[in-house]
């Protein structure tokens, strides 16, 4: 039996993926990214966070591939919802690598 000498849990937890089934994600956990689009008015639009859950798989309307559960860092079009998710996953597709900093 292995102890942690601060009695925290790991930070990170890898769980095998056959690589044989799906391709390798883009992103991985922890990664800082940035998604953007257009608003209803057309107004360029972005947000930055970091990936804390991924998932592969396709929806009716859309081809497998992976999507991402990213926690919120930077929005000025949502800003309540920096610091959290909202529980939506996000196509790698609609995704890019950020290495913008960002003040705590």
């Amino acid at each position: 039996m292995m102890t942690d000498p601060d009695n925290r849990p790991p930070r990170h937890w890898y769980i095998p993926v056959p690589a044989k089934k799906f391709p390798q994600p883009k992103f991985h956990l922890d990664q800082q990214v940035r998604s953007h689009w257009g608003d209803e008015q057309g107004i360029p639009q972005y947000e930055i966070g970091e990936i804390i859950g991924m998932q592969y798989g396709a929806s009716c309307y859309h081809l497998p591939e992976w999507s991402y559960l990213i926690r919120l860092k930077k929005s000025d079009f949502r800003p309540w919802l920096v610091g959290s998710d909202d529980g939506i996953y996000v196509y790698e597709s609609s995704l890019i690598a950020d290495d913008t900093a960002i003040p705590h």
